[in-house]
């Protein structure tokens, strides 16, 4: 009997060992995984791991039964998907396999993107490498051969907010339906505030993994044909428009471009857009043909005469009404300001200005680049006809929605009004330094003359200060030291377009400039 005790207790001491053992090799396998956890409780034959961490993922308990077959309880889980992480991290590059030999319950699981809750309260079971979890307005099924992700919620991005349905099926192919009756764009390339648009469609499909999607996004009827590459956690989007009507194209926009809504828009559009993901930058290429705006102009004949009324900045910064045109003592008839000034101002802004129908696209794009070369406004790819627009009916933004404001306008000022009188406007309302308004103040200011007597030199550097008037004159005149390579520029080009003799590009290059003394600082 004693010899029976003896090797009952013998074995249990084998069994109690080998479990140990085998208990330790588990957990030094999960560590090895990357699992880690903040306590663990052992009983006889369950262990139970309180603030559990693995690939994004945290669970507040997880309890695992260790005698088959082996089922885990698992409560208050969260998981949080970080579209910029590297490959260790939730969503690595090969899709996440299911263990079978494995039965987990879950309760009051929640997800989050890039730190903002998408889905909560959610529910569900693991079983056979099968996970299903369901909560209201949330389905996601997932198994060795199939993913199927139905959802509605607020959507989780900064830049775009709203409600939206998304089906996600992965089988053979990846395939990605989303819905959004009302949604918002918010980027400060596109605009200051929200853009809101309406009935947003987006239908992709592609290879099971995801690294090429093709398929169309549709905005309020006008549809783009989309082409999604991934590497990584890195997307390349190619968005083509095909030709279609202007007045079609800018429907979607009439929240932020009231002149569409309200003008009558002819021509046609087309192009690409290429945006980068997670870096949020894009570019493209735009091509118009035929395009006319009429009615987007407020009250355009007070254009052709006058008073014309415009916002302004005083000496301290402060908005102010402003008021010139004809009969107004700050007004200077085209005739009257010298043929130098003029040459001059197009030379330095607008060299194209005779030719183009109120825009240039060449030279926003120009100017696209070259900002986003530098990371910075260097330029602003403007006509005269985009500049009269801004400053008369516009505010100071730098966005596509103000660039695109400004075509529609600076079009029909241009066939109602003419080169010389939209010349002749900006000459009279551009700003030339602080509370200096139009080329009257700017000439007996900075020389003492009249507009009509301005020489090339004195009409150049005029022309300089206008990308900065406010800074320029702080640097150039109080110091009375003007950036003569810039001036020079300006010449050259006036050279070019023939408006100055070869030696008299280089005789007035050389001509020393003579500020009038600043005035007195009260």
């Amino acid at each position: 009997m004693r010899k029976l005790a003896l090797l009952f207790f013998l074995t249990l001491l084998v069994l109690v060992s080998t479990f140990i053992y085998l208990d330790h090799q588990a957990l030094k396998k999960l560590s090895s995984m990357g699992v880690s956890y903040e306590r663990l409780d052992r009983g006889l034959f369950r262990r139970d791991f309180y603030g559990v961490r693995y690939r994004g993922v945290y669970a507040k308990h997880v309890r695992a039964y260790l005698l088959s077959p082996r089922n885990v309880e698992v409560q208050g889980v969260t998981v949080s998907i970080n579209p910029n992480a590297g490959k260790n991290k939730l969503g690595a590059e090969a899709p996440l396999t299911l263990p079978t030999k494995l039965s987990a319950k879950l309760k009051d699981v929640a997800i989050y993107w890039k730190k903002k809750e998408v889905a909560s309260g959610l529910y569900g079971q693991m079983k056979k490498g099968r996970l299903v979890l369901d909560a209201p307005g949330v389905h996601i099924t997932s198994g060795p051969d199939a993913l199927r992700v139905d959802w509605d919620g607020e959507m989780p991005s900064e830049t775009l907010s709203g409600l939206t349905s998304v089906e996600i099926e992965r089988g053979g192919r990846l395939s990605i339906e989303a819905n959004a009756p009302l949604f918002f764009v918010r980027h400060k390339d596109v605009h200051s505030g929200p853009v809101r648009l309406e009935d947003g469609t987006l239908s992709l499909e592609g290879d099971r993994l995801g690294k090429k999607l093709s398929g169309q996004l549709v905005v309020d009827g006008l549809e783009f044909d989309v082409v999604v590459h991934r590497s990584n956690r890195e997307f390349d989007v190619d968005l083509r428009l095909d030709p279609t009507p202007i007045d079609k194209a800018l429907t979607p926009f009439h929240s932020v471009i009231p002149e569409a809504k309200k003008g009558s828009l002819e021509g046609k559009i087309d192009g690409d857009i290429q945006i980068q993901w997670p870096a949020k930058s894009w570019d493209g290429t735009v091509n118009i043909e035929n395009f006319r705006s009429t009615g987007a102009v407020p009250q355009i004949q007070n254009l052709r005469r006058g008073p014309i009324e415009y916002y302004g900045l005083d000496k301290e910064g402060y908005r102010s009404v402003l008021v010139t045109g004809e009969g107004q003592t700050n007004w200077t008839p085209l005739e009257e300001i010298s043929p130098s000034m003029r040459h001059a101002v197009i030379a330095a802004e607008d060299i194209r200005f005779q030719k183009h129908a109120g825009y240039d696209l060449e030279s926003i794009r120009d100017a696209y680049r070259a900002n986003k070369k530098a990371g910075t406004i260097v330029r602003g790819g403007s006509t005269l006809s985009q500049q009269v627009a801004k400053n008369l009916f516009l505010d100071g933004e730098r966005t596509m929605v103000r660039k695109i404001r400004e075509v529609l306008l600076a079009n029909e000022l241009d066939q109602s009004l003419g080169k010389g009188r939209i010349l002749e406007i900006y000459l009279n309302v551009v700003e030339w330094g602080p509370g200096i308004y139009g080329i009257k103040a700017a000439s007996e200011r900075f020389f003492m003359r009249r507009p009509s007597q301005l020489q090339p030199h004195e009409s150049a550097f005029l022309a300089a200060i206008l990308p900065n008037p406010r800074r320029f004159y702080r640097d150039q005149y109080l110091k009375n030291k003007a950036r003569q390579t810039r001036i020079d520029w300006i010449l050259k080009n006036m050279g070019t377009a023939g408006r100055l003799q070869p030696h008299e590009v280089e005789r007035w290059s050389t001509a020393p400039l003579r500020f009038v003394p600043p005035p007195p600082t009260p």
